[in-house]
């Protein structure tokens, strides 16, 4: 029964450092303007891929994956307004 719950923890412990890993990966990419590539990671982690984030969390990823696509749709409006 101690090793079946000894991995237990070892993969919830896993799984939070995983989540975490994301999160800052993309809350970086984020900040860096590099929407493109933070989308599919905010997916992941709002798809439960790395487990259920806090609620805070999802607040966060929520705004963050709305504002990319907006950035995005805004810089391609730019390029199709500029004549060369």
């Amino acid at each position: 029964m101690k090793k079946i719950l000894t991995i237990l923890i070892l993969l919830i412990s896993i799984n939070s450092f995983s989540q975490e890993q994301q999160y800052e990966k993309v809350r970086g990419l984020y900040s860096n303007a590099k929407y493109e590539e933070a989308i599919p990671i905010i997916k992941d982690l709002l798809d439960n891929k790395y487990g259920k984030p806090a609620e805070l969390s999802v607040v966060y990823l929520t705004y963050w994956i709305a504002d990319s696509y907006k950035n995005i749709e805004e810089v391609e409006n730019k390029k199709d307004e500029i004549t060369w």
